[in-house]
């Protein structure tokens, strides 16, 4: 059993490797993926709503099509050789961002926090 666990680590690393390769030999600085936001900031294909109202920058990022923005810069970082994964993407840039900036998510865990202390409570 503990000689599978490991080959199922090496394995796992060894895909995860792999998948780095296919998506780009060398990661994309953060000013590249930057730029790739920038580009398509505003672009009315992204924006979930079309109310005038939520056209600045601040109600922009609360109503993008987030996907839509993930799917087009991994094509564009890549080369058209990676897709974005929905599912299985998510899932890591959410590891990624709680390992290097957890403080980033602290609007999605307030938001959390407020909806399960609420379902103690009659009502709620």
């Amino acid at each position: 059993m503990h000689i599978a666990k490991i080959k199922i680590r090496n394995y796992k690393s060894f895909r995860e490797s792999e998948e780095r390769k296919l998506f780009r030999e060398i990661p994309a600085p953060p000013e590249e993926v930057r730029a790739e936001i920038d580009a398509r900031l505003g672009e009315r294909r992204y924006r979930c709503t079309d109310d005038p109202k939520n056209r600045g920058d601040e109600m922009w990022l609360r109503e993008v099509d987030g996907a839509g923005i993930l799917r087009d810069m991994f094509g564009a970082l890549s080369e058209n050789r990676a897709r974005y994964d929905k599912v299985k993407h998510s899932t890591d840039l959410t590891r990624w961002i709680l390992e290097n900036s957890p403080g980033d998510l602290r609007e999605v865990v307030d938001l959390l926090a407020g909806v399960l202390s609420s379902k103690g409570k009659p009502g709620g």
